[in-house]
């Protein structure tokens, strides 16, 4: 075990496999440069295309991080500029909703991203903030409160934000509107999801509603961004709904002895069945926010429950139902989540496990579109996806960061990072 608090970035592949990661990673972003349309379901419409073209977990908003990590650095301006030109135009003409992965939110993020970072400052998401106030008061109304559609994404935004004075004021906002959608137990605090807001066959399976656990759509996405902001400003507020969020959640434990430590969700007491290793549901999206939280107001006793789960998510079964490459749930994203979780606990197991993945997501190359990588099992077929969340963009990230010292900040956006 080496211990490790607060180190600079270490890649963790060698050798061959970082000569191989890295030219997989150049080849998918040369790749990318001829993609005009997202991929989208079939039987899209027109204005659900257009939507997925532009937005940050399939479109171009997406691509645009690729590109600003990972395009060769004597072309990436312009090929930023050329992608930015699409995104203006496309917000000025396709209506988008308020939501960070496939609204403008994450265009929005994408810009500030690019001005924070240094990497461009040609972009500006100054005009969106005349929609952070709608967007609040419609998220509170629905409770919508999660990373992919809700308060919490609205959040990361705001913490992107060049200006420190702006992000201050929305976060706020953004702690006071979770702190009024919550629910508070003996347990701790939690957000439930009302049936009202879930889709037809999801309100059939759970009638009365449900509450969710995991980083994309539950409480672990609330803890780690609640974690970024007691980071940068540690309210009564903000310390105490993280406080209640990780007592209730770690309360949720579905105990040892079983393939996996939390459920994807409870509904009044009772817990839906074990989840496979993946960014968005389950142990290993926990176990990062726990350890963003333990970081953010040093407690040993969280990090411990980190390290605990980490270690546990560390020796399932590489096969265990992941059948992609996606940073979502797939390979790539579960071996740069345990990269995290190593340069945050600093245990050797940690390291080791996300080796073995990164091997697992090189060995899935295939001849064809983006070499294979990013096409994710979707209703029985196989889909090649050019997108950030469940496509290639994000598996050229993925691959670019095991290789560089350089630590990679578009993490942020997923809540796997604060700084």
């Amino acid at each position: 075990m080496v211990t490790r608090p607060d180190c600079k970035w270490i890649p963790l592949l060698e050798g061959a496999a970082n000569a191989r990661a890295v030219a997989i990673s150049d080849s998918i972003v040369r790749e990318l440069r001829n993609v005009s349309r997202s991929w989208a379901p079939q039987g899209a419409s027109r204005s659900e295309q257009a939507v997925s073209d532009l937005s940050l977990a399939w479109g171009a908003a997406g691509r645009l991080a690729a590109f600003a990590y990972c395009a060769p650095g004597r072309t990436r301006a312009a090929i930023l500029e050329k992608h930015a030109d699409k995104l203006s135009s496309g917000l000025a003409r396709v209506p988008l909703p308020s939501t960070l992965f496939r609204g403008f939110w994450g265009i929005g993020w994408a810009y500030a991203h690019m001005r924070t970072t240094g990497i461009w400052d040609a972009l500006d998401s100054d005009d969106l903030d005349d929609a952070i106030q709608p967007s609040l008061e419609w998220m509170s109304d629905q409770h919508a409160y999660d990373l992919m559609r809700g308060l919490v994404g609205l959040g990361v935004y705001a913490l992107e934000s060049p200006s420190k004075s702006r992000a201050r004021k929305i976060l706020r906002s953004v702690v006071s509107a979770l702190g009024a959608v919550c629910t508070w137990s003996d347990q701790g605090v939690f957000w439930p999801t009302s049936p009202e807001a879930l889709e037809a066959a999801e309100r059939r399976t759970w009638p009365r509603g449900r509450t969710d656990l995991g980083m994309a759509h539950g409480s672990a996405g609330v803890i780690a961004f609640l974690a970024a902001v007691a980071h940068r400003e540690r309210s009564q507020a903000t310390v105490r709904l993280l406080e209640g969020a990780v007592s209730w959640l770690l309360a949720q434990s579905l105990g040892p002895g079983r393939g996996s430590l939390f459920s994807a969700y409870v509904d009044q007491g009772t817990q839906s069945s074990e989840t496979r290793l993946a960014w968005c549901v389950g142990d290993l999206g926990i176990s990062v926010a726990l350890a963003l939280a333990a970081r953010s107001l040093h407690r040993e006793d969280w990090r411990e429950e980190a390290l605990r789960i980490a270690l546990h998510s560390a020796n399932r079964p590489i096969g265990d139902a992941v059948n992609d490459t996606s940073l979502c749930h797939g390979s790539a994203g579960i071996a740069h989540l345990f990269s995290r979780l190593y340069q945050y606990l600093g245990h050797s197991t940690l390291r080791e496990a996300a080796v073995r993945w990164y091997e697992r997501c090189l060995a899935a190359e295939t001849p064809g579109r983006f070499l294979g990588f990013g096409a994710p099992r979707y209703a029985g077929s196989r889909r090649l996806d050019p997108g950030f969340l469940m496509g290639a963009a994000g598996v050229a990230l993925a691959l670019k960061a095991a290789t560089t010292e350089h630590a990679p900040s578009w993490d942020r956006v997923l809540l796997i990072a604060t700084t």
